[in-house]
């Protein structure tokens, strides 16, 4: 008998056991679960061989790449998967993301990674096809890596073309994205009410705050600071006090650690504000890279959010201006003795 027909009484041992190994397999010593293994990874690699092990394994195993293993990085698996997409039952996108045929319903997709660089003649072609998936997975998806091209095409074309994608993402809890991503624009009708975290490669602007102002349910928020008035303008901290509307908001600021501090003549800081401010340092090798810090800080949330422990990472309680300047002058003291 061949070994893709043996019924689950013909496994050496009971498919439990199995499924304890394949929870390992997906594990990752931080703990964290990431939005999207690659197709590198070697859990990516595992997971795929063990389809060929047995009907029960294979049904089991394709479970866990639909929970894991979404990485859609270029527009032919975009595009491949939208264009033969069929009815939610009827296995089509495992047959068209791992190109084995199954016989049993593929579960939900919760998970997904989209992103790709594509040739700026391309990308109305290319948002479309993205944004045609993104209806198709949004009633289920909850965790969603959103970085698509879009800086050549109209506001008025990416209203016309994500609008209804993004109404549809009603259960998204955790969104990591780059600042001139189709989300910038989304309309007036979007609001993403399930939204607990919100990654962002780049500073807040006015398009940024105005999406921000909508999700009343948002606990963590991850941005690039904006150096530049980091020091000098407290108008980054009181835009983010100005704009949210929810219960407790927890900001996390990325930068290189000379470039934080508090504003000068900034607000204070209550224990009571619904808003609480944390610094967090990238890491810098000092071999040439501490004069590119814009690129480090896209990189350092990117992957940090993609691989689920930017919201994890070591961060120190922003100071604000006055408590600051005590400090300071209680060390001038001191030395001055």
């Amino acid at each position: 008998m061949s070994s893709a027909l043996l019924p689950p009484s013909a496994l050496p041992l009971p498919l439990e056991l199995f499924l304890q190994i394949i929870e390992h397999i997906v594990a990752t010593p931080h703990g964290a679960v990431p939005i999207a293994f690659p197709q590198s990874d070697i859990r990516t690699r595992t997971l795929y061989s063990l389809l060929f092990v047995c009907k029960p394994i294979s049904k089991a195993v394709s479970s866990y790449l639909y929970a894991y293993c979404l990485h859609l990085n270029t527009p032919s698996r975009v595009e491949k998967i939208r264009a033969q997409a069929g009815p939610p039952d009827s296995g089509w996108l495992s047959r068209l993301i791992y190109g084995t045929p199954q016989s049993f319903e593929p579960p939900p997709i919760t998970s997904l990674y989209l992103c790709h660089s594509i040739p700026e003649w391309y990308q109305y072609e290319n948002l479309r096809v993205s944004t045609g998936l993104l209806k198709l997975v949004a009633p289920t998806l909850k965790r969603l890596a959103l970085f698509l091209p879009v800086a050549n095409i109209s506001q008025a074309v990416r209203y016309e073309l994500t609008g209804g994608a993004l109404a549809r993402l009603t259960v998204l809890e955790e969104l990591v994205s780059s600042h001139s991503a189709f989300f910038r624009d989304p309309g007036p009708d979007v609001t993403l009410p399930s939204l607990r975290r919100l990654a962002l490669t780049g500073p807040l602007h006015e398009q940024e705050l105005k999406f921000l102002s909508k999700c009343t349910h948002l606990e963590t928020l991850v941005y690039r600071r904006n150096w530049f008035e980091a020091w000098s303008d407290p108008k980054e901290i009181d835009d983010v006090f100005n704009a949210y509307t929810g219960p407790a908001l927890r900001v996390m600021l990325v930068a290189e650690a000379m470039h934080h501090g508090p504003p000068k003549g900034g607000r204070t800081f209550h224990e009571d504000d619904p808003i609480k401010f944390y610094e967090v340092d990238v890491p810098t090798s000092y071999y040439g890279d501490e004069n590119a810090e814009h690129p480090l800080c896209y990189e350092f949330i990117r992957e940090g959010g993609v691989r689920g422990t930017i919201w994890q990472e070591e961060a120190r309680k922003l100071e604000d201006f006055a408590t600051a300047k005590k400090r300071l002058e209680r060390i001038r003291a001191i030395l001055n003795q």
